[in-house]
């Protein structure tokens, strides 16, 4: 199960988009490796 930050999630194995765009907006996303899950942060720019 992935969990991410601002409605952001990737269920991709390895990896996260480094750009992401959600209802027209663009999101730049960054991975933090947590103990039991990595967590995936969308931002916009």
């Amino acid at each position: 199960m992935a969990t991410g930050v601002a409605g952001c999630a990737t269920t991709e194995p390895k990896g996260a988009p480094d750009t992401l765009t959600v209802n027209g907006q663009q999101f730049h996303c960054m991975e933090q490796e947590l103990e039991s899950k990595v967590l995936v942060r969308c931002v916009r720019p």
